[in-house]
């Protein structure tokens, strides 16, 4: 869904902008290739973050790009990440066909917009009835 949005635009830029990290650029440090971010060391089987980091101004203060443009920034990275969803591809995981998939994906991109929002509730009821709090 994340990348129907972004690919049709369904989005409300100046939010997405001002009130996300969306604009922020990342170190040139952070990678994302082969499906893995930087940091990953295989043996172990978990991350280290340390190039997970945003680059700085000389006020100390996250440098940003206010057009999205920028490759290193949040935005550009989230896209790339998304970009190996297809419909085809999501329908096969998930065994949902792709039409469903476009039917929900345009209703919630619907939501995209200043006057109107959208919300994913996630609950972990049955993960929870025997060891939840």
């Amino acid at each position: 869904m994340i990348r129907f949005i972004l690919d049709t635009k369904r989005f409300f830029p100046e939010y997405v902008v001002n009130y996300t990290n969306a604009s922020y650029i990342l170190s040139g440090k952070f990678k994302f290739e082969d499906g893995l971010f930087s940091g990953y060391d295989e043996k172990g089987r978990k991350y280290d973050k340390a190039s997970w980091t945003f680059a700085m101004d000389e006020k100390g203060l996250p440098k940003r790009d206010l057009t999205l443009q920028d490759p290193n920034c949040v935005f550009q990275q989230m896209k790339k990440f998304y970009s190996r969803y297809t419909l085809e591809k999501v329908s096969s995981i998930t065994g949902t066909p792709v039409a469903d998939l476009l039917r929900v994906y345009e209703a919630y991109g619907a939501t995209g917009v200043p006057n109107k929002s959208g919300t994913i509730m996630y609950a972990m009821g049955w993960t929870q009835h025997t060891v939840g709090v």
